[in-house]
């Protein structure tokens, strides 16, 4: 087999998706006034790159990997739309539950050890379930966005009484994993995500997920 051919076959296993560290998000993201760079991530579909936490604990950082993944799998997408808050439950909601079909599968990569991805999937709908919960708090959002760009939109809502409370739950999401993992005697998942192991994880999930994407497509 030739160079060439070698090569060839090493970038057909490149996902198309870039994976990039949260921490190295443009400054029109951090300018979010709901911002947090404990636990922000983005999967950008349209751009292909795919944001996830490099600089935050296991816990979030695999758990924000299984929820912005989901986002990727186009079969049963839902647009979310900022006037439409049912569209985009159902759509985060989605997104939460196949995201983790497919990381699950290559967690072992980096825990080597059934046990600990098991422990690592009761931490991941804990919280699942805490960001649901907020997702549900952003109901007002939608309802009152009327002509304003969606940066005028977050700015207004953040005076709210709904908005505060909101800033304030994604804010205490670092405390409120540290608590749920000390009650749990699971505090070695608060290690920093080793971000080389972690992005090859999410290369390997990628790559299945475009594939699925294609197969589907077709």
């Amino acid at each position: 087999m030739r160079f060439g051919e070698i090569r060839k076959i090493e970038t057909e296993q490149e996902p198309s998706i870039k994976i990039i560290g949260s921490s190295q998000a443009p400054e029109r993201f951090k300018k979010n006034p709901f911002f947090n760079d404990y636990h922000w991530g983005l999967a950008d579909w349209e751009e292909g790159k795919l944001y996830l936490p490099d600089k935050s604990d296991e816990a979030i950082s695999f758990s924000i990997a299984s929820h912005e993944l989901g986002h990727l799998i186009e079969k049963g997408r839902i647009q979310p739309d900022r006037e439409n808050f049912q569209a985009t439950h159902q759509e985060e909601l989605r997104a939460w539950t196949e995201g983790w079909k497919y990381l699950e599968k290559y967690l072992i990569d980096y825990y080597d050890d059934p046990q600990v991805v098991d422990d690592l999937k009761t931490i991941v709908e804990k919280i699942k379930d805490k960001m649901i919960g907020i997702t549900l708090l952003t109901k007002p959002f939608y309802q009152e966005s009327g002509a304003k760009n969606i940066r005028q939109q977050r700015k207004s809502f953040l005076q709210t009484e709904s908005g505060r409370r909101i800033k304030a739950e994604i804010d205490g999401l670092r405390e409120f994993v540290e608590m749920t993992l000390a009650s749990s005697g699971k505090e070695f998942f608060l290690k920093r995500i080793d971000w080389n192991k972690f992005s090859e994880v999410i290369r390997k999930v990628l790559i299945d997920i475009e594939k699925d994407n294609q197969t589907n497509a077709n």
